[in-house]
């Protein structure tokens, strides 16, 4: 648990980031790593920070500090697992969000993203049970019925593509 300086520097950063101030949070979260080196919570959202700043490489360092010092934690799986596949490496993405689902079976994110990584390799059957598995967990989700549809039409199968578009678009019409 940080110290109550740390704890409140945290707060700060994350209002920035929710603020979309994403330098004024990076500058925070290095200040806190300046101070403990061992505050996983500052390494994972400086990894965000930098994932959204599209300076992947240095999330990606980021991220495997962050899990390292807590691996038990399913969200940074999904930082991980996030930024792998923004770098395009999708066993690395594979791995970091599977563990995110092993730890937290329920995870909807985890397993929408791990969907998305089967469905970039053409690993249609598979991003199909990813999808539903998500849906089993967020089935509110438009944008996860329309990826499901797609999918679907991938595989000709077009009665549930057609079904799942029809899910999507009664909870989004957009």
């Amino acid at each position: 648990m940080p110290g109550p300086e740390i704890g409140g520097m945290l707060d700060e950063a994350l209002h920035c980031c929710q603020s979309g101030d994403l330098g004024r949070a990076e500058q925070i979260y290095r200040k806190i790593l300046a101070l403990d080196a061992g505050t996983a919570d500052a390494w994972n959202m400086l990894a965000v920070a930098q994932l959204l700043n599209g300076r992947f490489d240095e999330a990606w360092e980021c991220s495997l500090q962050a899990t390292r010092l807590r691996p038990q934690l399913p969200p940074y799986w999904l930082i991980r697992g996030n930024i792998a596949l923004a770098r395009h490496q999708y066993a690395e993405a594979q791995t970091a969000l599977s563990r995110a689902v092993e730890l937290e079976p329920s995870f909807a994110e985890a397993h929408y993203r791990l969907a998305l990584v089967y469905h970039r390799q053409h690993r249609i059957a598979d991003a199909v049970a990813a999808y539903r598995a998500a849906l089993r967990f967020a089935p509110d989700v438009a944008e996860i019925h329309f990826k499901l549809a797609e999918a679907l039409l991938q595989n000709d199968r077009w009665d549930e593509a057609l079904r799942a578009f029809e899910a999507a678009f009664a909870r989004d019409p957009d």
